[in-house]
């Protein structure tokens, strides 16, 4: 009898500290009959990718499915969050197809953090150029205008309920809710073992820690001019030093994050009537409160000032199109009307619009359509040349720590 458990995310729960962890402890677990999938397969091939945003499509490679999930063992787990970018049924139904002639039983295992925490965290993979930046593209700040292909990925009951659970079934599906005091023992590591009866070792700290401020409002910038994100990286890795122990958070107001949830509430609600956790309908926190209630200046005209002159001059000796030189041009123009306008004092995005990117939330033109929709600041530098607009209108937030959302960014 051989037992697939089968860990497909989502993304931004702790996948990292938990792949880590049946890594490290592949040898312990061999000993109870329990075999890691075969780490010399490339496991973050296993799903391919291809557009972007709405034309964003992601198949199964059945070859890599087929190297990695072999049953040489009474159990094998496989933890793979690129899986939970499937949205097709036809592949999932395939991969499901593949292990019940390999396997005799399987158990699919799932995080799912709510929708707002998810996209606030996977930002630093829209800066760094992975799959995310992909999907959401790169402009905005803080959450983008919820959109209909959005759903592909953030709408739960359609990618557990009836995707994954129309494939496998329901009953085979496990869902925790990727909050602290949902955790056995407030860890991913800890709780996985535990529910999946697995002797792992002790869980390590997590060391994928957030993008600062400054690095992703510059890295969303340069994403948004189409700069190449190989060589954007020493860029990012000088405001990193520049901007040494930069714990400012660039966050939605309560109300804007509760909207974008809403836009999804129907499907979680849906999802609630199926699953459950711990004898409860499956369910998220309403807590909002590390969100500011209102909007609050985080940066300084002197901060935006060093961010500038630390990026602009860097930017100008990347090889790029001619477009990409024009869009760099406009940042001076930016950089040009802030020098002129902008003084010494915080800036408060008020009467004094130049003096700095007064406020976090988008280093240009403001609040753009929705939900923490502010420009980023590549597009915003745009508006900027000559008439003082480059980065001064945005909005930005400030927010506190509790259980619900503290690891915000994390």
């Amino acid at each position: 009898m051989a037992h697939l458990i089968l860990h497909i995310g989502s993304h931004k729960t702790g996948t990292t500290s938990l792949q880590t962890a049946l890594r490290k402890s592949s040898k312990s677990l061999a000993a109870h009959g329990i075999k890691v999938a075969d780490r010399h397969v490339d496991n973050q091939g296993l799903v391919n990718t291809t557009g972007r945003q709405a034309a964003f499509q992601a198949t199964l490679r059945p070859q890599v499915a087929e190297q990695l999930l072999r049953p040489d063992a009474e159990t094998v787990v496989c933890s793979n969050e690129m899986l939970f970018w499937l949205h097709d049924p036809a592949e999932v139904a395939h991969l499901a197809r593949m292990i019940s002639d390999r396997f005799d039983t399987v158990q699919i295992f799932a995080y799912l953090r709510r929708q707002d925490l998810l996209v606030l965290s996977h930002r630093k993979q829209i800066v760094l150029g992975r799959v995310a930046r992909d999907f959401y593209g790169s402009d905005f700040l803080t959450l983008p205008e919820p959109e209909p292909f959005h759903r592909l990925f953030l709408d739960y009951d359609a990618k557990i309920t009836q995707l994954w659970g129309g494939a496998f079934g329901t009953e085979a599906i496990t869902l925790v809710p990727y909050e602290r005091e949902s955790l056995i023992g407030q860890d991913v590591v800890q709780d996985f073992a535990t529910r999946m009866n697995l002797p792992l070792g002790q869980p390590e700290k997590d060391r994928n820690a957030p993008l600062g401020a400054a690095e992703l409002l510059a890295g969303l910038a340069f994403d948004a001019l189409g700069l190449p994100h190989d060589t954007v990286r020493p860029i990012l890795q000088n405001v990193a030093e520049r901007f040494p122990d930069d714990s400012r958070k660039i966050l939605p107001t309560q109300d804007e994050a509760r909207r974008f949830v809403e836009y999804f509430a129907e499907s979680n609600a849906r999802l609630a009537e199926t699953f459950s956790h711990d004898g409860q309908p499956f369910g998220f926190s309403d807590d909002y409160s590390a969100y500011p209630e209102i909007d609050t200046p985080v940066w300084t005209s002197q901060e935006v000032m060093t961010l500038l002159r630390t990026v602009v001059p860097q930017a100008h000796s990347l090889p790029g199109k001619p477009a990409r030189r024009r869009n760099k041009a406009a940042a001076e123009g930016a950089q040009g009307a802030m020098t002129t306008e902008g003084g010494e004092n915080p800036a408060r995005g008020g009467k004094k619009k130049g003096a700095g990117a007064g406020r976090a939330k988008g280093a240009g033109k403001g609040a753009g359509k929705g939900p923490g929709q502010g420009r980023a600041a590549g597009k915003a530098a745009g508006k900027g040349q000559g008439k003082g607009k480059g980065a001064g209108k945005g909005k930005g937030k400030r927010g506190g720590a509790t259980a619900a959302a503290e690891t915000a960014e994390d």
